[in-house]
């Protein structure tokens, strides 16, 4: 596949965007979280998860068992609310 663009155009910059995120993430979705191993996240009970357990100095959730599946189920029942600002990602580009 070969993108031909303008670098000063805007709605080049956002196709690149789009090329740039879909190969950290095939399905599009906000948030991902590529660590510097090059594992790629996509959802995120998956990246708290990966936090606590690579930063356990300062876990997200509770540490404890019980607590830590209720705080986990607190996370899956409410629903993330976004305002139309947020629901935009914004993507930096990798150096070349």
């Amino acid at each position: 596949m070969k993108l031909y663009s303008f670098f000063n155009s805007s709605a080049s910059y956002r196709v690149r965007i789009a090329l740039a995120y879909r190969r950290m993430n095939s399905v599009g979705l906000v948030p991902t979280l590529v660590t510097d191993d090059g594992e790629s996240l996509g959802q995120s009970l998956a990246i708290i998860d990966w936090l606590d357990r690579h930063f356990p100095q300062t876990p997200v959730l509770p540490t404890s068992d019980p607590a830590r599946s209720q705080g986990a189920g607190n996370c899956l029942r409410h629903r993330l609310r976004y305002s139309s600002d947020q629901q935009h990602a914004r993507v930096a580009l990798p150096d070349r």
